[in-house]
């Protein structure tokens, strides 16, 4: 089989690739996860017309001039009335815009005297943010196949999800094969190395979203190896070693024996060339 460029072993290698499952699960556990599903929004965002300062609540055709203050909205809590001409209420960062309002005085322009607050003049839609300004309801905001991190899962969240679909956690085994591999602390032969990538390959492979599992060693010899594939209780099984044509290299041939259909044979790369 011909030495092939990276890009081509590799779209060989996920053209065989088959997605697994879907499992709901928690979103605060999502991190790493890929989607199963599109994630739309239960509602607008934000919900209402809402400040995007803390100031006042007016009319713009009563500005400038005195206004009665007559209430108070806050995040959490809005003002319940309709604000009438010549009346004014004190808003906050967040709060929801009281009915018959249409602009925001930020409180560094406005000069408050008792009951009443003095407000230059302003235009309607002044620091506000409209309701559905960020997204409205039944909009996608994720799409299947996006893999969740801590920006997505927030994005989720704000669209009223604690929990989504995403595809089950693949397990993957990582086998390493040679005489010379030892596992630590155990003590190396003369001849011997510790065993690193593996432990390598787990961490890797669990840091992309997989539950992955470091089999024991095995050493050059076909039916071992044939049968450490053959035990192997995962969906990938990534081995380290035998892959080159060596009198020694036997995953080929142990693969062979269980069945293995090889797609790509070697590599256009140093090191590495020896990759199936």
């Amino acid at each position: 089989m011909k030495l092939l460029p990276v890009e081509e072993a590799r779209a060989r290698m996920l053209a065989e690739i088959a997605p697994l499952s879907a499992e709901a699960i928690p979103l605060s556990q999502s991190v790493g996860r890929v989607l199963a599903e599109d994630v739309a929004a239960r509602r607008d965002q934000p919900p209402f017309d809402a400040s995007a300062m803390d100031g006042w609540a007016v009319r713009a055709a009563d500005t400038p001039g005195r206004l009665a203050i007559v209430g108070e909205s806050a995040a959490g809590h809005g003002y319940g009335g309709v604000l009438s001409a010549g009346q004014a209420v004190r808003i906050f960062t967040g709060a929801a815009l009281p009915r018959g309002a249409d602009a925001i005085v930020i409180q560094e322009d406005a000069t408050r005297d008792g009951e009443a607050v003095e407000v230059p003049q302003t235009e309607a839609g002044r620091h506000l943010r409209p309701r559905g300004g960020d997204f409205a309801a039944g909009q996608v905001l994720l799409r299947a196949g996006q893999r969740i991190d801590p920006w997505r899962l927030s994005l989720a969240a704000s669209a009223g999800r604690a929990e989504i679909s995403v595809a089950r956690a693949p397990k993957v085994a990582i086998l390493s094969t040679g005489e010379e591999i030892v596992e630590a602390p155990a003590e190396p032969g003369p001849f011997q190395i510790f065993d690193s990538g593996a432990p390598a390959l787990v961490a890797m492979v669990g840091g992309w979203g997989a539950e992955a599992t470091k089999l024991k060693p095995v050493r050059d010899e076909l039916e071992a190896v044939i049968e450490a594939l053959r035990r192997a209780e995962c969906d990938l099984v990534v081995t380290v070693g035998g892959a080159s044509v060596g009198d020694h290299d036997l995953v080929r041939a142990a693969g062979e024996a269980l069945g293995l259909s090889l797609r790509v044979a070697s590599v256009a790369v140093r090191p590495g060339k020896p990759t199936f």
